[in-house]
């Protein structure tokens, strides 16, 4: 199998387990009876356009990008011959660490916080909205990214694992379940829980400025931005971006709002 049909392998696999546990273990659950299909569909379609814009610009792919550097000795791992379970790890925490810091980035910035409060002013947030990124943030993070591979030579087993890792713990937490008490509590000492990045799609700023990890919680508390609990209360509590209204999306419309002021 290539690296595409690995990564596809357990994007779709981890998609259809979090839906029937949506069905089963919602936290709210009137976001399973608003309009699921059609918000699907637009989470889908910015995806697909994604997936087609950076294919376009980088048609190797970020894996084949790493193979191509490692063949030619380029980047710190390889200049220092490091190889092995080492570089392969290391590489997979330099990248989660990289993406913390991007994520804060995008909120910081008020020219690439157009982008990415697209993700964010979806006030029904479920196991799609793990994919509702403007197609030009998705190009930036590429680029990031690549730039991070090529300086570094992280190996292309690290980017494979690595990828694999984001886009299902990406799933993971935005989806709309809530597990266990006892089972939360033991979880989110390792992951990011959909409880714990639920508070950072609060309508309230200051909690939405929180919880910027997607993997693991500990880059959080390196850095002073966990939380684990909100000021909102659970039977009432809000996501999407104050004073924002979002009630009738469409396609068009979520790719223009990184031009609304």
């Amino acid at each position: 199998m290539s690296d595409t049909e690995i990564r596809l392998f357990f994007f779709l696999g981890c998609l259809g387990v979090l839906v029937i546990l949506e069905l089963f273990m919602p936290y709210n659950r009137a976001t399973t009876k608003t309009r699921p299909f059609k918000r699907w569909l637009n989470h889908f379609s910015l995806s697909i356009i994604s997936v087609l814009l950076t294919k376009l610009l980088l048609p190797v792919g970020l894996v084949g990008a790493a193979i191509y550097f490692q063949s030619n000795g380029l980047g710190l791992f390889n200049l220092l011959n490091l190889t092995g379970w080492f570089a392969a790890i290391a590489g997979v925490i330099v990248l989660d660490f990289v993406i913390y810091w991007q994520h804060r980035l995008f909120h910081t910035s008020p020219l690439l916080w157009r982008l990415h409060r697209l993700h964010h002013i979806d006030p029904n947030v479920d196991v799609t909205t793990a994919v509702r990124f403007h197609p030009v943030e998705i190009v930036i993070s590429l680029g990031i990214k690549v730039v991070v591979v090529f300086t570094l030579g992280i190996p292309p087993e690290s980017v494979v694992l690595f990828e694999i890792v984001l886009s299902s713990l990406a799933l993971f937490n935005h989806s709309n379940i809530q597990m266990p008490d006892k089972i939360e509590r033991i979880v989110r000492f390792f992951l990011i829980t959909p409880s714990v990045h639920r508070i950072h799609h609060s309508v309230i700023h200051e909690e939405s400025q929180k919880n910027f990890g997607f993997s693991v919680p500990y880059w959080d508390q390196l850095f002073g931005t966990y939380a684990t609990s909100s000021r909102q209360a659970k039977d009432q509590f809000q996501m999407g971006v104050e004073d924002t209204v979002n009630t009738n999306e469409n396609l068009l419309t979520l790719l223009k709002d990184a031009l609304r002021s």
